[in-house]
Formats: C-alpha cells, structure tokens, sequence
C-alpha cells in the first residue's frame, strides 16, 4: 500500500520530517507519493494532540462475544464512545430488536457510562440481482 495512503495516521504521531526520514529509510517514495505525504502534513498539524481515547469508538460485535464483554474492552481501553450494529451474542441486527430490547440495551450502556456515537445499519444496502454475477462466472 502507498505511503501516502497511511500518511494521515502517522502524520498525526510524527511530524513532516520524521515522516518523510521514515519513509525514505523503508523504500524510496515516488513523486505522487512524496507529493501526497506534503499535502498531508499540514493537516496532521491542525489535528495534532485532537484525536483522544475519548474521542474513539468500536463496534460492539467486533470487541466482544457479548455485550458485557465488549462493555469491558471499552472500559479497559478508555473508551467512552460505542457503535452499534448487531447484539454480540445474537447477531441480530439491532434496529430490528424489540423496543424493550433495545431500551435495556441502551440502560445497560448508560450505566457502564458509554454513550452511542453510530448506529449502523443495513436498512440503506442492497445488493444487484446475484443472476447478474452467476452470468460472468458461468461465461
């Protein structure tokens, strides 16, 4: 993958020079490369010191086989913020619970002092007729 690809996080933790000096000691950069770390490093500089644990969340399914589990991880990690999808133990798709569900999920976070920053779902996605793809695979 390119340098200038990653730049944004390690420009947030190392300043244009030490960047560049690191870039250059893995491999030589290519001029769409160099131009692409230069362009970045000022933005790293507007966002140094912003980008905080607390300013962080995680999908609750992707931490933890349960709720309790990811609630865990949050708090060892000092996370404050949580997104939410499916129900670790279920894997049902939150916006599909029950009201009561849902409102015990959301006082269980409450009470570990977690706060929901996203809620993702799958009510916006679709996928083209599979007939379309079987077409190109069978050709």
């Amino acid at each position: 993958m390119p340098v200038w690809r990653n730049s944004g996080i390690i420009a947030m933790m190392h300043s244009t020079t030490s960047l560049l000096r690191r870039s250059l000691l893995l491999r030589s950069l290519s001029r769409r490369e160099l131009l692409g770390t230069l362009a970045a490093a000022p933005l790293a500089q507007a966002f140094r010191g912003k980008i905080t644990k607390a300013s962080l969340s995680a999908l609750t399914d992707q931490i933890g086989r349960t709720q309790r589990e990811a609630i865990a991880f949050a708090h060892q990690y000092g996370l404050r913020w949580v997104e939410l999808r499916n129900v670790p133990e279920t894997k049902k798709e939150i916006t599909f619970l029950p009201e009561a569900e849902i409102q015990a999920l959301a006082a269980e976070l409450a009470s570990n002092k977690l706060k929901v920053s996203f809620l993702n779902t799958s009510l916006l996605k679709f996928f083209p007729k599979l007939s379309i793809h079987l077409k190109f695979l069978i050709a």
